[in-house]
């Protein structure tokens, strides 16, 4: 798995491995597989994500230009909340004030 990780392109390093994962399956025709991963996609394709990156207006019309829509951010924390095409995170991660890309994080409750 390491091996496979340091042959990644500089912009899939920016994007988490279950992000990855599901991109490569749904790619490869194997959406319907037994193994499932924990990103949440709506109906047109796009998945919730965070993004940590330098929050500006050009990234968040970046954003919208791939067909994403920016949910909220923050400049202070440098965090962008967007659901954006599966098939565009990887454009998306080229961008140099993106740092990286994962699953939006779920609230956990007892």
């Amino acid at each position: 798995m390491s091996q496979e990780k340091e042959s990644r392109t500089l912009a899939r390093r920016k994007i988490d491995s279950q992000l990855l994962y599901e991109i490569d399956r749904r790619h490869d025709g194997t959406a319907n597989s037994i193994q499932q991963t924990d990103v949440k996609i709506d109906r047109r394709g796009r998945a919730l994500v965070d993004i940590s990156a330098t929050v500006t207006d050009k990234l968040l019309a970046s954003i919208e230009s791939i067909g994403g829509q920016a949910l909220s951010s923050s400049e202070r924390y440098n965090t962008i909340r967007a659901n954006v095409p599966l098939e565009k995170l990887e454009a998306l991660a080229c961008l140099n004030n993106v740092r990286f890309i994962q699953p939006a994080a779920q609230p956990v409750t007892n």
